[in-house]
């Protein structure tokens, strides 16, 4: 959500701030956008924001989306209404809208009077904003008096937006569409239903709000049971001198060693046995809970992705195993078994 402080903090200053949708409450306090902002850790998520310094013309996106025609048609500002020196007639302003303009061949709608040379007009083409969902203002002079855009004359459709802060006229124009003959012989018009779209870029505003839904952790016992065969133990073999292991913080002894299960359904028992069938050790797996039932049992559930579980290479006697060939056997309740074997060597 979005949250327009401009009045307050000068031009282009938003703010910026999310809800949880289905508990109605306020995420994080309102932060300032900027060229590139990201919000705190929540839930979870860090939203980043990569917002657009200022309102300009997106050319890749402007031009025609429907039909056309051979005339040259340029965007830009009538350059009337952009003076150093006389503020009145200061008034062009980059309006962050997109606009479509449809050409007709008979009257589909009327231009406005104004600016004290611009007379209501039936035109054969409409103006529409497409960022506010609303018909578009616009002023049009119709010098050939045809209803419609002419090349290479004085005429253009002028687009303005309401401003009662602007000193006598209470407006600001802003986006003007001229055309201009090409070199062909044959000069074609628009077609009836063509369209025009005036694009562009713009910063975030309080009219702006993102939406986004998130999925919570689904089971398919199904696809859990034909992905037992894709349970396997890395390391394997386990090399106890390995240059990955973590570094030794005790006095004495080897440390902290550790293997990981992998690809384990959502529930399940792994059991370690040694290949003369003595028990070494049973680790009991809830996925739900997002970590290792024997590791770090005391802190909050959040660590180890689920579908995994490590085991730290102590048997249920609490005595460091031995070197050698183990094996392993998945029971998962209602979804079936899985066999295997790992090796730790020196």
């Amino acid at each position: 959500v979005f949250l327009d402080t401009a009045k307050w903090l000068g031009p282009n200053q938003v703010t910026f701030t999310a809800y949880d949708s289905t508990t109605g409450k306020m995420l994080f306090e309102p932060r300032l956008v900027r060229k590139r902002v990201e919000s705190p850790l929540k839930h979870g998520l860090v939203l980043e924001l990569n917002n657009e310094p200022d309102v300009r013309l997106d050319n890749q996106r402007t031009g025609w989306v429907k039909g056309g025609t051979s005339y040259k048609t340029i965007v830009d500002f009538d350059p009337t209404f952009t003076s150093e020196t006389n503020p009145t007639f200061n008034i062009n302003i980059s309006y962050p809208a997109d606009f479509l303009i449809t050409f007709s061949d008979e009257i589909i709608d009327t231009s406005d009077a104004g600016l004290g040379s611009y007379k209501a007009t039936p035109t054969k083409f409409s103006v529409y904003n497409i960022t506010e969902n609303k018909p578009a203002n616009f002023f049009f002079l119709d010098v050939v008096n045809d209803s419609t855009l002419t090349p290479d004359t004085t005429e253009a459709i002028l687009i303005y937006v309401d401003n009662a802060d602007v000193p006598v006229f209470k407006l600001n124009t802003t986006w003007r569409v001229k055309f201009y003959g090409d070199t062909l012989d044959t000069q074609l018009p628009p077609d009836p239903g063509s369209q025009f779209r005036i694009a562009t870029l713009k910063p975030f505003s309080a009219k702006d709000t993102f939406v986004f839904s998130v999925k919570g952790v689904q089971f398919n016992p199904v696809k859990a049971t034909s992905a037992l065969d894709d349970i396997y133990v890395v390391p394997n073999p386990y090399v106890a001198a390995a240059s990955w292991e973590r570094r030794n913080p005790f006095l004495k002894g080897r440390g902290e060693r550790r293997i990981w299960f992998m690809n384990l359904p959502e529930k399940c028992t792994i059991r370690i046995y040694t290949v003369r069938g003595y028990l070494v050790d049973t680790i009991e797996y809830d996925g739900q809970y997002y970590h290792s039932p024997e590791y770090a049992t005391t802190m909050p559930a959040s660590g180890t992705p689920m579908g995994a579980v490590s085991w730290n290479l102590v048997s249920r006697d609490d005595m460091d195993i031995a070197y050698g060939v183990y094996i392993y056997h998945v029971e998962a309740p209602g979804i079936g078994e899985k066999i295997g074997k790992f090796a730790v060597i020196k």
